[in-house]
C-alpha cells in the first residue's frame, strides 16, 4: 500500500512539475534499470531541493498554504527518490532539513540517522573509496564528507 501511495504521488508531481520530459531524455541514454532509477532518483533530488528554500521562505512569513504545499512537495519528491534508489543520500539530506524548517525535530533526526548508516554503508564500497580517491573528474572526492556535514547539521538543535 505503501509503495502505491509512493508511486502516486511520484506521478502527480512527475506531471505537475514538468519532469516526465527529462525522464524521457534520460531513458534514452541509459539501457540499463538501475541507472534509469538512480537517473529519476537524482532528478526527484533536484526538484525536492528547488522547493526547499519556498519552504524556508514559506515558514518565515508564516504563510500556512504555503508550507503545506512546499513541504509536501519536498517530502514526495525525496521520499520518491529514496524509493527508486535507496543509496540516494540526497533524499534523506532533504528530509531531514525540510522536517527540520517545519519544526519536526523527531522526524529531521529519524533521517539525519538513516542518511548516517546509509552513508556509512556507501563509503565501504570500493565505487565510494575511488571516488574519495580522486578517480572522477565529475564528483568531488569530499563528497560524502560533505554529505556528512550536512546530515550532522540536522542532528544539531
Amino acid at each position: 500500500m505503501v509503495r502505491r501511495a509512493v508511486l502516486d504521488v511520484f506521478i502527480m508531481h512527475s506531471v505537475e512539475q514538468g519532469l516526465v520530459a527529462r525522464y524521457v531524455i534520460l531513458c534514452e541514454g541509459i539501457s540499463y534499470a538501475s541507472g534509469i532509477r538512480a537517473g529519476i532518483s537524482h532528478i526527484l533530488c533536484q526538484t525536492g531541493n528547488r522547493a526547499l528554500p519556498e519552504l524556508a521562505d514559506a515558514v518565515a512569513e508564516g504563510q500556512r498554504d504555503k508550507v503545506v504545499k512546499a513541504s509536501m512537495l519536498c517530502g514526495d519528491c525525496f521520499e520518491a527518490a529514496i524509493a527508486f534508489e535507496r543509496t540516494q543520500i540526497a533524499g534523506y539530506i532533504g528530509l531531514a532539513h525540510a522536517y527540520a524548517m517545519i519544526g519536526r525535530r523527531d522526524k529531521s533526526d529519524e533521517y539525519a540517522e538513516r542518511g548516517l548508516l546509509l552513508l556509512a554503508e556507501v563509503r565501504d564500497t570500493s565505487t565510494a573509496k575511488a571516488i574519495e580517491s580522486g578517480a572522477s573528474d565529475i564528483i568531488p572526492p569530499d563528497i560524502h564528507d560533505q554529505m556528512e556535514r550536512l546530515l550532522r547539521t540536522c542532528l544539531e538543535h
